[in-house]
């Protein structure tokens, strides 16, 4: 129990009675949410990928994210988030059509895909419990 008087549950490794390695901890009560990875003396410490699967899972528009993502965002951890966004083009696959997506979107989980005519029409900042600032994006065809 926090000190707010919320519950939750945590499954995962311990050391020195702290979570500690990966664990998952889900709120039963209050915020509702699941912080799933790696927990270092007690505090959620997580790769930015499972910080990433958290954040799908805990904030709409809700996602998750399959291993090659994974294995994709973990052997490029500064592309996330990018300080200039010129860094993201040797990573971006433009031959890809959203057609070719939507039949098949695991064949391009390991890569940067960009689809033309989209147009943003929400961004915001969120802070999150871990003091990051991560912008969200919408967007409409």
């Amino acid at each position: 129990m926090t000190d707010d008087g919320y519950t939750y549950t945590y499954n995962g490794e311990w050391k020195n009675n702290l979570f500690h390695g990966y664990g998952v901890k889900e709120w039963e009560d209050g915020p509702g949410h699941v912080y799933m990875g790696t927990y270092i003396e007690g505090d959620y410490c997580p790769a930015k990928s499972e910080y990433l699967q958290s954040l799908g899972r805990n904030s709409a528009p809700y996602y998750s994210l399959e291993e090659k993502n994974k294995d994709f965002i973990d052997s490029h951890k500064d592309l996330f988030p990018v300080a200039d966004a010129s860094a993201l083009e040797p990573y971006i696959d433009t031959s890809v059509t959203y057609s070719m997506y939507t039949k098949k979107p695991s064949a391009f989980q390991e890569r940067l895909i960009k689809l033309n005519n989209y147009r943003v029409i929400q961004i915001f900042e969120e802070d999150i419990e871990l003091e990051m600032d991560m912008p969200l994006f919408s967007s409409y065809n």
